[in-house]
């Protein structure tokens, strides 16, 4: 195993175990696009390898837990922070934009500013 897969691993053992997102840094999503991509070309270049099929597929697999793990956390502050914003400032719904989760990645903060704001 490489040690950007030991990575993966260690993110996705702390996304089971926290409650809020396990830091990953801000660069998290386009390490795992040219990771995966890496081992797409390995496979593209070494057809006969069973390693590096079994080593993708275990990396997408991985990969999509923690991707499912954060996307439901972060899904689950937004309600959460809708709901408290709503009951306490009726009128100044459309102002506000809580604090996203921390750790969150820039497309995380994306996804959580569009998921308040609906």
């Amino acid at each position: 195993m490489d040690e950007f897969f030991q990575r993966l691993r260690e993110i996705q053992k702390k996304e089971r175990s926290l409650s809020g997102l396990s830091p990953v840094g801000d660069d998290f999503y386009h390490k795992v696009f040219r990771y995966l991509d890496s081992l797409m070309e390995k496979i593209g270049n070494n057809q006969l390898s069973l390693d590096s099929y079994l080593l993708l597929r275990d990396a997408q697999r991985i990969v999509a837990e923690i991707c499912e793990r954060r996307e439901h956390k972060i899904t689950n502050s937004a309600v959460m922070n809708v709901q408290r914003s709503y009951q306490l400032f009726v009128e100044q719904k459309e102002e506000l934009l809580p604090q996203s989760p921390l750790n969150s990645t820039p497309e995380e903060i994306e996804l959580y500013a569009e998921l308040f704001r609906s």
